[in-house]
């Protein structure tokens, strides 16, 4: 899933994640994870866009939503946890769009390398956002713009 900025404006793929995980910081109880990073990185993540849809937040659909994008998190900070304890010393990020990782990560990362892989507009248009809620880039990080549509015909699948 590619998640694009096109124009300046950023793909649906690229916010949704973002607004999910600001409204699991302010509806949801208990939290699967904590991000407090991720509540106005965007302003349709602020907490007043977030209020003033609560009662759409709080149907069915987007409470699900909400909840698997919150367990995907905690999955794979859990697992890179047990993968750090075992020695694992980089952990890339594919698609990264408006992860906040990076600027919340626990201190068991801070001698890891990450690595944070999108579309070269996308990166650039997430560095925006975040150094504009004053989150310079993290020393351990390395942004790695790729195409992740293009493909090379002697490439295998």
């Amino acid at each position: 899933m590619e998640q694009i900025v096109l124009n300046g404006h950023p793909s649906q793929t690229l916010l949704l994640p973002a607004i999910c995980r600001a409204a699991h910081q302010l509806l949801d109880t208990p939290r699967i994870f904590e991000d407090p990073v991720a509540i106005g990185l965007v302003p349709e993540a602020s907490e007043n866009a977030i209020l003033a849809a609560v009662e759409d937040h709080r149907s069915r659909g987007p409470i699900l939503l909400r909840s698997l994008f919150a367990m995907r998190n905690r999955f794979a900070e859990d697992r890179l946890a047990q993968a750090v304890a075992r020695g694992v010393r980089q952990y890339v990020i594919i698609g990264l769009g408006l992860d906040t990782f990076p600027w919340r990560q626990p201190d068991f990362t801070r001698d890891m390398r990450i690595f944070a892989a999108d579309h070269v507009a996308t990166l650039a248009w997430s560095q925006v956002q975040f150094w504009g809620r004053g989150l310079p880039k993290p020393d351990n990080l390395t942004f790695a713009p790729v195409d992740l549509e293009e493909r090379n015909s002697t490439t295998a699948c």
